[in-house]
Order: C-alpha cells, then structure tokens, then sequence
C-alpha cells in the first residue's frame, strides 16, 4: 500500500528579510485496499443429488433456509455452487480455520434447529428432495498452492473442481507431481481428504468462459502410471441466494454476496 505525498506550499512572506515557511498540504486518503483472503484451512465438500424434477423446488427452499440462518445468527458458513450442466448437481463449501471452530459451527446449528422448528421443517423438506449425499472434510496442503496469484473464494463466479482417487501408499509421489506439475491456471489449491486418500484440486473461476472451464491435466500427473484412478472434473456456477457467508469474506465482491451475506 503506498501514500502519496503532495507537493509542500512554499509562502512567501513580505518583510525586509524574506523568510519561507513551509506546511504539508492534507493528505489523501489511504485507500482501502483489500487484499485476497487466503485458502481456508479445512472445506467440507458437501455433495448433493437432487430428484429428477425437483430443482426449483430445492432452491426456493434453501433460499428461505439462507434467510432463516442469517436472522438466527448462525455462525455456520457455506458457499453453494450448481453445476454448470446439471441443476440437480449441487456442491456446498463450509469453510473453517480449526476443526474447533467447525465442531462450534455445527454445535450452534443443532442448537438453532433444536429451538426453531420451522428451520427444521425447511431442512427436512430441502432433504426429502436429495437422492444422494456425500460430505467430506479435506484439509489446506498449505505446500500446493499457485505461486502466481492467491486462489480467493470470494471473487469467484465460479468453481472448477477435480477429484483425483489416489491408491493408498502412492500420496508421495501424488504429492511430488503435483507440486512440480506445470499448471496453465493463474491461481488453485489442494485439499486433502482427512479420512481417505483423495485430493481435490479447486480452481476459483472468475468468469465461465469456455477457456476457463476447460481442464488440461499437466504433464507431470499424465505420466503417473498406476497412481491414482480417473479423475472427477466438474465446474460449478456460484449460487449467492443459496450461500451464507461472513461479513470479512463478502467484502471481496460486496454487491454480489449481498443476498448471502450473515448480518
């Protein structure tokens, strides 16, 4: 962040020996400027299904249970993303800095449902309408990360999302290739899932153009014969209306959080 300096006004005065006096002029204000959040330390990658069917139905749903979270005050997170080409794909991000932190979240939730039973009601019906669920909890490798721009969440329009299968005692070598891979995309990361050998590699899209969407696997993972299975690739489209994030994390992109921002 730089300060600009104005020039100094130089008065002169009208006596017999001239003397200058010199004042700085006000400065300018320091702009606000807002640098990118950094990855968070744990994502629960929450997968939903939906019903053949059933998708306005589920989203009209969620957006009531949005607004219910944020007149709580529930201090639960997520980002929802739907699929680019199916509606009844549906992935939630819950981040959290400390598995204590996301175990309080997740307290307050069941507390919140246990005390508001019209919030249950909308969770029972927004359930009734997923024909499978997955939830998994991965962790930040902190040693995987872009290294020409910081991968930030809350600028994102969209999400690229690739799950790799990895065989169990093949993480290394995953690992190595990964970190020495070279990668066409500005900024990414990887989470590691906390009871299985799967990585997934999360690249914020700040368009969805159809360069953005396109995924090339590099060279260095091409080559890792045996390593690990076919992987998942998907992108996802940010749903604002369906998300609930903190105040902190909007201010990236305040008009587009808005209808997701807790108050």
């Amino acid at each position: 962040m730089s300060v600009v300096l104005s020039a100094l006004i130089v008065a002169a005065l009208a006596q017999p020996t001239p003397r200058t006096s010199t004042q700085p002029a006000p400065q300018p204000p320091v702009p606000n400027v807002r640098h990118a959040l950094p990855p968070s330390a744990l994502l629960t990658f929450v997968q939903h299904t939906l019903k053949p069917g059933t998708s306005e139905d589920y989203e009209a749903i969620e957006a009531q249970v949005v607004r219910g979270y944020r007149r709580a005050n529930v201090p639960l997170f997520w980002i929802a993303l739907q699929s680019f080409t199916n509606r009844r794909d549906v992935l939630y991000l819950q981040m959290a800095e400390s598995p204590a932190q996301a175990e309080r979240a997740a307290a307050s939730e069941r507390n919140t449902l246990a005390s508001r039973p019209d919030l249950a009601r909308l969770q029972r019906r927004l359930a009734a309408l997923v024909r499978e669920h997955t939830s998994t909890l991965a962790t930040h490798r902190d040693e995987l990360i872009s290294g020409r721009s910081s991968p930030d969440f809350s600028t994102m329009r969209g999400l690229r999302v690739t799950v790799f299968q990895v065989h169990p005692g093949r993480e290394g070598e995953f690992i190595e290739a990964m970190r020495t891979a070279d990668w066409r995309d500005p900024s990414w990361s990887v989470y590691e899932a906390n009871q299985a050998p799967t990585f997934f590699l999360v690249v914020p899209l700040e368009s969805l153009t159809k360069r953005h969407r396109v995924f090339s696997i590099p060279r260095a993972l091409r080559h890792l014969r045996g390593v690990y299975t076919v992987p998942d690739t998907r992108v996802y489209v940010v749903k604002p209306m369906l998300s609930h994030v903190p105040q902190d994390f909007a201010r990236g992109n305040s008009r587009f959080w808005k209808p997701a921002v807790a108050h």
